[in-house]
């Protein structure tokens, strides 16, 4: 009797994960787009039988809705159109920065709700818990609909222990207690907690970015206070895409140059990052800039746009720093263009303001001054300007899809 009963259980509970990762396969493909049953079945190759009833139990949760017919169907009864359920659920973005962070609230379908941005101020994860329930309360949006946190940190992270290890970018003074994932843990208990390297979101923001087209391998790079990167590449032969981040700015490019925030000397961050370029205008170019050596200080971007109206305007002293700098940037970016074979780089942060005078000068650097050694073709470089929104949305997009098991 034991020994039946044993295997009544088991079978009844892979029954039950059978049936959980169908449903859960069936909202994955609703999440992509709007379906109807029939489409599900055919996709998903279930029984329309089984479709149906797990369909009507995601109507019932209220994960999915029916949205009208299909019009573009011309003959016979039209089928009823699924669709995810936006107000289902929720999920909250963290960007820390220097004495601040940006807090950001999107709903199931990705449409951003609602966020904020808390300026000069020492935080840990407790003022940052407030601010998530503050946005949650302003929306009136229950706690319990928050299905994850992604929290995005510009430095390193203890993998095993979720824990904050070092940052090259925010001061030991301004940097949150290292247990902050597990003090969001406890204010969110039942949600999705997740936190990543800021270099990783990047690499993931190109990894499913379905506006760029670039040949692979790709380096995409932000160049601000700090300098982040990460790769996608492909595999030739099954054809598999993989992401992963590179810690481009702590390439030492120079053993005499300045110490770099790291501990070592002569780092492409110490000599590339954003306020150092400033630092060059100013001592060169006899510019007056107003700029912080913290991340995401906003007197850095009316900085970058004083030098690019410099640049537009052809100042002879403003053009050779900005060729120097280019110099030592493609030093570092050789590096992994060599190492890595890429084919494609894109840069982004508030270095892109300065538009055509920089790309110009990287391509015409990289091309004249260095040499790929594995590239039979000149290394496609492009700009993209963004405020991090594409970033933040993309730590969303992971968590749900770690959430939805995709």
């Amino acid at each position: 009797m034991i020994a039946i009963g044993t295997k009544n259980q088991a079978y009844a509970s892979s029954q039950q994960q059978i049936r959980d990762e169908n449903i859960m396969l069936l909202f994955n493909q609703i999440r992509k787009a709007p379906v109807s049953r029939a489409a599900l079945a055919e996709i998903a190759s279930l029984s329309p039988t089984t479709v149906s009833t797990l369909v009507e139990d995601l109507i019932r949760g209220g994960w999915v809705v029916e949205t009208g017919t299909d019009v573009t169907f011309v003959r016979g009864r039209r089928p009823v159109i699924l669709t995810v359920n936006a107000s289902r659920g929720y999920v909250a973005t963290v960007e820390l920065l220097s004495r601040g962070y940006i807090c950001t609230l999107y709903d199931i379908c990705l449409n951003k709700i609602t966020g904020t941005r808390i300026h000069n101020t020492e935080y840990d994860g407790a003022s940052v818990s407030a601010t998530i329930h503050e946005l949650l309360k302003s929306k009136r949006i229950p706690k319990n609909q928050l299905l994850g946190t992604h929290t995005i940190f510009p430095g390193m992270i203890d993998s095993a222990s979720n824990t904050l290890r070092f940052s090259a970018v925010i001061p030991h003074e301004s940097m949150p207690e290292p247990t902050f994932l597990q003090t969001l843990n406890k204010s969110f208990g039942s949600s999705h907690n997740v936190l990543s390297n800021n270099g990783s979101i990047i690499a993931y923001t190109e990894f499913i970015s379905e506006k760029r087209q670039s040949s692979l391998p790709l380096l995409s790079i932000n160049i601000d206070e700090g300098i982040i990167g990460g790769v996608v590449m492909s595999d030739d032969q099954s054809g598999v895409r993989m992401c992963f981040p590179v810690e481009i700015g702590h390439i030492i490019v120079d053993h005499n140059g300045p110490q770099c925030k790291c501990g070592n000397a002569g780092c492409l961050e110490a000599l590339c990052s954003t306020p150092s370029l400033f630092r060059m205008m100013n001592e060169r170019a006899g510019m007056s800039l107003t700029y912080m050596d913290t991340f995401g200080a906003d007197c850095n971007v009316t900085a970058m746009e004083e030098v690019a109206a410099r640049l537009r305007a052809y100042d002879s002293a403003a053009m050779t720093v900005l060729a120097d700098y280019v110099h030592i940037l493609c030093s570092g970016l050789v590096s992994v263009v060599n190492l890595l074979n890429i084919q494609s780089i894109r840069i982004g942060g508030d270095i892109a303001l300065l538009n055509d005078a920089l790309l110009n000068a990287i391509r015409s650097t990289l091309r004249d001054r260095f040499r790929p050694l594995n590239n039979t073709c000149e290394v496609e470089v492009e700009l993209f300007t963004s405020d991090y929104e594409d970033i933040r949305r993309a730590a969303a997009i992971q968590c749900m899809d770690e959430l939805f098991h995709r």
